[in-house]
């Protein structure tokens, strides 16, 4: 697979392990579109699944011991699939550090974030954490199809903005803890050559006749052909 991008993503390691396929060409651009995720994507394909309250706006505002300041929910589809989490930021800026420094970790395990949040089984957040972390490994082609893209990332920000990067950079949403370099390359190149360099398969209606005739009956297949001539008196 050829890469042809501005940047180098964390896979891009693995590129000439097995050589450069040149036929097949990765465009990797990372565009940015501001759309209401929620009602265009996942609102159908969430109430399929039960799910019918999500956090996606769920920003915490926690100042304690350990410095952490938000936990933002993170959905990363890669190669058919969707991988979700948080974000968790941290800092040790205070009113008497105004510079201190920001740092921050992404966490794709429902048991981590529950321990990170200190949240237990009776909260009624717990419910709606463990209803999203159900969304993890779903397959969905939808967004991967519409957009031609074998990676794509939605942010939820502050004030119910929200938007989906295609082609992002992945080593920032620490993909990396979920695919190492090999197997990412290696997803993309079958994703790309594979689900997304086949068209779908149209669905032709035929007939009840012509549905006969392709399991090789006919008219007289329930029938003597031949029907026996009466006796005459």
């Amino acid at each position: 697979m050829l890469i042809i991008s501005k940047f180098k993503d964390y896979y891009d390691s693995a590129i000439g392990v097995g050589g450069i396929d040149k036929s097949l060409v990765y465009q990797r651009i990372t565009t940015e579109i501001e759309i209401d995720i929620f009602s265009k994507y996942f609102k159908e394909f969430c109430t399929s699944h039960g799910l019918n309250r999500l956090p996606f706006n769920y920003w915490g505002d926690r100042r304690d011991d350990d410095g952490l300041d938000e936990y933002i929910p993170i959905i990363v589809g890669f190669c058919g699939k969707l991988c979700v989490g948080y974000v968790f930021i941290y800092s040790n800026i205070t009113f008497l550090n105004p510079n201190g420094i920001k740092r921050k970790k992404i966490i794709y395990d429902f048991e981590h974030t529950i321990e990170i949040l200190r949240i237990d089984k009776k909260h009624y957040q717990y419910e709606l954490l463990k209803n999203f972390f159900t969304l993890q490994g779903k397959e969905d082609l939808r967004i991967f199809r519409e957009y031609n893209v074998p990676a794509f990332a939605f942010e939820f920000r502050p004030g119910n903005n929200q938007a989906l990067v295609l082609n992002p950079f992945l080593k920032d949403y620490e993909l990396y803890k979920k695919f190492n370099a090999f197997q990412a390359h290696q997803e993309i190149e079958m994703f790309l050559g594979g689900v997304l360099g086949k068209p779908e398969k149209e669905i032709i209606e035929i007939s009840e006749k012509d549905k006969l005739i392709q399991h090789g009956m006919d008219k007289w297949s329930f029938k003597n052909p031949d029907p026996p001539k009466r006796k005459q008196k």
